[in-house]
């Protein structure tokens, strides 16, 4: 199924180029490809790494771990779905986002002034700049697990299964869909 009018032409000239034997005809397969992430490198240097710097929380762990849920969350694609009430692309619901500011960056007043620096003001909905704003997401799912760690260390950089069950114990939850399965393929495929 051809999904609009410039495909569609695109599609005919290089028919009628192929008629002439100057190109060969595509393949459907060659012509529609599933849309591409983000690129997770770019998004490690001028995203998380500078936020978690700016945050203070920087560290190798912290920063696969955010890296791993942006994919499993999101697959770097998704700011907003239909099938969820939740933002950006760690795809954090609006009561978590709340419940943030209103019993844990209330008694943080430092942590709480840097995250509102990060903020664009574009929404009228606060929750909202989780979809359009990837230094407040990344800054407020760091908080997240910063918030849900206490003084818990986290596991190597490199222990990826590790990462894994922090994701799945303090970011998804038990009864969430994802697995921790899912985050290690997820992660090994595109970080």
């Amino acid at each position: 199924m051809v999904r609009n009018k410039a495909t569609l032409l695109g599609l005919l000239l290089l028919l009628a180029a192929s008629s002439l034997n100057e190109l060969p005809v595509p393949t459907v397969a060659e012509t529609y490809k599933e849309p591409q992430v983000l690129n997770v490198r770019h998004f490690r240097d001028n995203v998380i790494k500078p936020v978690l710097e700016y945050l203070d929380m920087y560290s190798p762990a912290m920063e696969n771990l955010l890296v791993g849920t942006a994919l499993q969350e999101s697959r770097l694609v998704d700011l907003r779905r239909t099938d969820t009430p939740a933002f950006g692309v760690y795809q954090m619901e609006p009561a978590t986002y709340y419940d943030h500011y209103q019993t844990y960056l209330v008694y943080h007043q430092g942590l709480r002034t840097k995250l509102i620096g990060l903020k664009t003001g574009l929404y009228d909905d606060a929750a909202e700049e989780l979809a359009g704003n990837l230094y407040y997401a990344t800054a407020l799912a760091a908080i997240h697990y910063k918030r849900r760690l206490g003084d818990k260390p986290l596991p190597e950089a490199d222990d990826i299964h590790g990462l894994a069950r922090v994701y799945k114990r303090l970011y998804n939850t038990p009864k969430g869909a994802a697995t921790e399965a899912q985050f290690v393929t997820n992660y090994e495929g595109n970080a």
